[in-house]
């Protein structure tokens, strides 16, 4: 971790005293004492001869730990720490993000600021106001989401919201819209992009999560795709009225019923994503369990999950 803080601050600290001005700041103009009134303006001159504190024209100063601009991180909610402070008093701090703009309550010269993040990229900034109005900003940003996964022999990579994937395809995993072996001379043994659309506009993808032989990735819309193996409703596509949909799909294609979703996560025969409220769906094979819904039987369309058990 290292703390990275805004471009215009200063490197060091150092303290000029003229007469009644104080201020620390090596952004000033030094002039010896006794050749003030050669190379001062008239405006220094008079705040000096006044006694008026002198606007620098500097904003204050903020520094914020990070690991790294543009990380990837796998909560919904991260915190935001570091400090900022001003020789003339911070008169505000706010942070702003995805078009909200929330406060910063500064505990001294810390802070710690809870950011909730959307799927994808979330670019945010700091922005500092001292008690003259001088202005200082910090800029970074971090994803939240998987860029690049792998199942049991296929793999998948976001780039720049395009969805490439490549490998295994015996179930159409692949998602190129057919099955292939590596014996074929169409099979994707090199990346290849997946140029899909919904209501004949393009889709942009933020988030993947594969497994052995089934594939999903999540849209910039909060919308879930599912392709590959399909045996036990793990791809969820099938309707909620009691038969299980076993079809394997060669290409991607959206469930219904899903929307707002942040988060995809994806085990061996079932998956499960979570939305914007905080909601937990599942579905797939549940000979364990593993959907949590209080029964032994597989689901091919998403189960909204009761969370209300505590185990001490």
């Amino acid at each position: 971790m290292f703390r990275r803080s805004n471009d215009n601050a200063p490197e060091n600290n150092n303290d000029y005293r003229f007469g009644v001005y104080e201020k620390t700041n090596n952004y000033l103009a030094v002039c010896v004492f006794t050749a003030l009134t050669a190379c001062q303006s008239d405006e220094v001159k008079e705040n000096i001869s006044n006694g008026n504190d002198f606007n620098d024209g500097v904003g204050p100063r903020i520094e914020v730990d990070l690991l790294r601009n543009g990380r990837s991180v796998k909560s919904s909610i991260i915190h935001v720490q570091g400090f900022s402070d001003d020789d003339d008093g911070i008169k505000s701090l706010v942070i702003n993000a995805n078009g909200i703009q929330s406060d910063i309550i500064l505990n001294g010269v810390e802070f710690d600021t809870k950011l909730e993040l959307i799927a994808g990229l979330n670019k945010y900034e700091i922005i500092a106001t001292d008690n003259l109005g001088n202005i200082s900003s910090f800029s970074d940003s971090v994803y939240f989401g998987k860029q690049a996964t792998a199942g049991g022999a296929h793999s998948g990579v976001i780039v720049d919201e395009q969805l490439w994937t490549w490998g295994r395809n015996n179930y159409g995993q692949s998602g190129l819209g057919f099955t292939s072996t590596l014996a074929d001379d169409s099979h994707p043994d090199t990346p290849h992009v997946l140029n899909i659309n919904d209501n004949g506009k393009k889709v942009s993808f933020v988030s993947l999560a594969f497994n052995q032989n089934s594939s999903s990735a999540l849209d910039s819309n909060g919308n879930v795709w599912t392709w590959g193996y399909g045996k036990y409703g793990q791809l969820g596509l099938g309707e909620d009225d009691g038969v299980l949909e076993e079809g394997n799909n060669y290409s991607p294609q959206k469930i219904n019923g899903l929307d707002s979703i942040v988060a995809i996560v994806r085990g061996y025969y079932h998956m499960l994503v979570l939305d914007t409220n905080g909601n937990v769906y599942s579905f797939g094979r549940n000979n364990k369990g593993q959907l949590g819904n209080s029964s032994s039987d597989s689901f091919d369309s998403p189960q909204l999950l009761t969370l209300t058990k505590t185990w001490a």
